[in-house]
């Protein structure tokens, strides 16, 4: 626990997630006095829930899927091509 000069705030260093590597929550001033491990598994719950479940969750999964869809598709077109080219290459010298 990190406390502030008038803060108290929960960090989460294991977020799961290869684009966050931490989470800060502020605790709100009623709660402050709550145990420790109460504060953190609220905090814990609350980031997989709203990682899970937030409205914007599901469109970026969507638009990540179909990034990694045209890659792919780039990749195979790439290999294709190197496949074309050394065909024609090796026809050429026989």
């Amino acid at each position: 626990m990190v406390k502030g000069v008038n803060k108290q705030i929960i960090e989460i260093n294991d977020t799961g997630s290869k684009y966050f590597e931490r989470v800060l929550l502020f605790v709100a001033p009623g709660k402050k006095d709550l145990p420790n491990e109460l504060l953190w598994a609220r905090a814990k719950e609350y980031v997989i829930d709203f990682s899970k479940n937030h409205p914007y969750a599901a469109p970026l999964r969507e638009k990540m899927l179909k990034r990694r869809a045209r890659k792919r598709v780039l990749i195979i077109s790439g290999i294709i091509a190197a496949l074309s080219i050394v065909a024609v290459a090796i026809i050429n010298i026989l």
